[in-house]
């Protein structure tokens, strides 16, 4: 009888949350159903689906519970406010599922709606600042103990199913482990939040109800004697770095950008969180929320040189977009902070700055869009810069990568993985048009190929310089494919072995490959061409080190129109004491006529 009054107990409870937050349960239980297929591996869709699906379902989780506390907190009726969130929860998932083609950036659109997760019930008249606070006090320690819970338990869980293997000799499917974690991250964890969620909207926080309670006590210590104090001092740091930047004349460091967001962000916070003690708090807490935007003044104009100076070397990156966003943000509340004569109503921090995020997630003006448009087009212009793209495709034959700077070739890889990693590989097809070695011809072709013929045609290392007795051992993966110019020759294999000196006699003249030590020497008749032993290991390190397929090392050496194509099939050698050194190979060469 005991057993079912609990059991009587505990669903009504779960019903009650179920029954308020319908829209996000619904995207809860998909995030695991997602989570726990791409764990057993099913064969029906790929990692990529996945991965957005997971992403739409975390969308349509805090649009959706957005949504419910919007209503909720205008009276709605239950229909009303079921049918209005689960239609904000899936138009949240259908533009995270088409975040591609939509130029979204998910990270930015995340922090906006967790940001109107926390504003949605009280952007309407009458709404108190003070059950604003309490809401998102209470919002964030249920956050806090949802984590908990989903550790303990999934970790609880853990825990039997090893003993069960240890000392009983069970054997359990090593999947089994993750399929737990998955659960509990994706539905044990987010439903024990929501049944945490305050029910109560409307009710104000309270000093004289928490007088010497751990929540007065606890914040209040934090506030006066760490967080505002750190902020201060931070404060007087960076008015001391404008002074000096200023004397001197010169324009502060590219990185300052990134320290003074931090800055401005925890003196928000401390600005957010104080607002209980605007009254009655220390002198110091007092004089830091009444000075506290107009001191952001001076650490903004560093943050502007600081990321307009970044953009102008390194171009747009959704990090530099957001540094930018932040700027904007900070000097709007500089000017509502004065305009209002030192007051500012805490539900518009918070809400503005979420209303920025989620404005530059999309569009052609947001951050997604911008950065991959402006990162592209310095690629574009790199490339044709040194002969890499004619009339916007990639010749069969291409210059050497020593004809860019190492710099130069160090910001092409760049890109080139930046673009990539992010799925912006079809902005290349048109690159390959017409091209033999066509990344988008293999049967088994995956977004990383481009990045890996790439990197291999200008010669980017992505590896720190080799270190001593490193070994380099590359043997290509990908079967050979030429595509010589009319009139080329093909010769090869041509095998190598440490100080020999290996042939082919091709009458009446003779072609060959000698190690000269610091350099390996390919001799046709009387020409001669020259490649570095540490260029050419290094190059090998690089494409052994692709995640994926390693395709044949192609390097092209001399001059049009005695241009000839080096391509390693095999390569063994090792940086010793610094020095490079080719032990063994097997190479072929394209040669002109």
């Amino acid at each position: 009888m005991r057993i079912g009054k609990r059991f009587t107990t505990i669903i009504p409870d779960l019903s009650a949350t179920l029954a308020r937050f319908p829209g996000p349960a619904v995207a809860s239980l998909i995030m695991c159903v997602v989570a726990n297929l791409a764990v057993a591996e099913e064969n029906f869709a790929d990692d990529q689906f996945y991965s957005d699906a997971l992403w739409g379902g975390a969308a349509a989780f805090i649009a959706s519970g957005s949504a419910h506390l919007f209503a909720e907190s205008r009276g709605w009726t239950a229909s009303r406010n079921n049918t209005f969130s689960l239609l904000t929860g899936l138009a949240a998932a259908v533009i995270f599922l088409l975040h591609r083609e939509l130029g979204v950036d998910r990270w930015f659109s995340t922090v906006g709606l967790v940001l109107l997760l926390m504003t949605a019930a009280y952007l309407r008249p009458g709404a108190s600042q003070a059950a604003f606070w309490l809401f998102n006090l209470r919002l964030g320690l249920a956050a806090i103990l949802a984590g908990l819970v989903t550790a303990a338990a999934c970790g609880g869980v853990s825990a039997i199913l090893a003993s069960l293997e240890f000392l009983f000799e069970i054997k359990m499917h090593g999947d089994l482990y993750q399929h737990v974690w998955s659960t509990g991250v994706t539905l044990l964890g987010p439903i024990y939040g929501l049944a945490l969620t305050p029910a109560v909207l409307d009710e104000e926080v309270d000093l004289d109800n928490y007088r010497d309670s751990l929540l007065e006590r606890g914040v209040s210590v934090l506030l006066t004697y760490i967080l505002i104090p750190l902020v201060l001092i931070y404060t007087a740091i960076l008015y001391a770095y404008a002074a000096r930047i200023a004397l001197a004349w010169t324009l502060p460091k590219g990185q300052i950008a990134t320290l003074v967001t931090l800055f401005a962000l925890a003196g928000t916070a401390a600005y957010l969180i104080s607002y209980p003690w605007r009254s009655r708090g220390t002198a110091l807490l007092r004089m830091f929320r009444s000075a506290w935007f107009p001191l952001t003044i001076i650490p903004v104009v560093l943050l502007v040189i600081g990321t307009w100076r970044r953009i102008h070397d390194y171009g747009i990156t959704p990090e530099r977009y957001a540094l930018v966003a932040i700027a904007a943000w900070l000097i709007g509340l500089i000017v509502v902070f004065v305009h209002r004569r030192r007051s500012i109503d805490i539900r518009y921090i918070v809400a503005s700055f979420g209303a920025v995020a989620l404005v530059t997630s999309i569009g052609p003006w947001g951050a997604r869009t911008l950065s991959m448009t402006d990162q592209f087009g310095r690629l574009e212009t790199l490339l044709s810069r040194h002969g890499f793209l004619i009339n916007g495709r990639i010749p069969d034959t291409t210059p050497p990568p020593a004809a860019m700077a190492d710099d130069e070739r160090e910001t092409a890889g760049s890109i080139v993985h930046f673009l990539v990693d992010r799925e912006e590989h079809e902005r290349f097809r048109p690159w390959f048009a017409g091209r033999m070695a066509d990344p988008w011809k293999r049967s088994d072709f995956k977004p990383s190929f481009v990045a890996e013929t790439l990197i291999s045609i200008v010669g980017y290392r992505h590896r720190e310089t080799p270190g001593n007795n490193q070994q380099v051992s590359f043997d290509a993966s990908v079967p050979l494919t030429f595509s010589p110019a009319a009139g080329n020759v093909i010769a090869g294999p041509i095998k190598l072995r440490r100080g020999t000196r290996q042939q082919l006699e091709q009458s009446p003249r003779v072609l060959g490959i000698e190690n000269r030590g610091s350099a390996l020497a390919i001799l046709h008749g009387d020409r001669t061409w020259l490649i570095k032993t540490s260029d050419l290991l290094a190059q090998a390190v690089d494409v052994d080190a692709l995640p994926s397929s390693r395709p044949p090392l192609s390097i092209t050496l001399g001059e049009p129109p005695e241009r000839m194509t080096l391509i390693v099939d095999q390569l063994y050698g090792e940086f010793d004491r610094g020095q490079a050194k080719v032990h063994s190979g097997q190479f072929w060469l394209v040669l002109p006529q």
